[in-house]
């Protein structure tokens, strides 16, 4: 089963990211709060498996998962590379994914070598947009409600 663990959202650009416990999701955009929810990839999402093996590839094993600065982070997805097109169900809300979060060299601030060990199998996490907004909250059930 596949669990969102965590939330995030950045307020303004240049600002850290601020970790709750619950957020809102808004209908054709992101997650309410984050600076970049109504851009072009306004929600993204992380598994915390893959991140997992690429701070452990980059040297730096146990670096959180919120380093990335991904909206949300899951554990037990299947592969990310799959879910392309479909939609996922996060607790009462639905997102659809788009497609993989490119890697940046922000990525090099936090260990020399995780831009690259982030780059293979999406393990820089996926971009979505809300179809059906509402409350999430750290410990809703993820299902895949399309395509499988």
């Amino acid at each position: 089963m596949s669990r969102l663990v965590g939330i995030q959202y950045k307020p303004a650009k240049g600002a850290d990211p601020i970790e709750v416990k619950e957020g809102v999701l808004i209908d054709g955009f992101g997650l309410y709060g984050d600076v970049r929810c109504k851009s072009r990839r306004p929600l993204t999402l992380l598994s915390v498996e893959l991140w997992n093996s690429a701070v452990a590839e980059a040297g730096v094993p146990g670096t959180p998962w919120n380093r990335r600065r991904s909206n949300l982070a899951a554990e037990g997805l299947p592969p990310l590379a799959g879910l392309i097109g479909k939609t996922l169900e996060i607790g009462k809300t639905v997102v659809e994914i788009f497609g993989e979060v490119d890697p940046c060299d922000m990525l090099e601030g936090v260990a020399p070598g995780l831009m690259k060990a982030t780059e293979p199998d999406f393990r820089g996490g996926i971009w979505c947009k809300t179809v059906i907004g509402g409350v999430i909250r750290v410990g809703d059930e993820i299902r895949v409600i399309d395509g499988q």
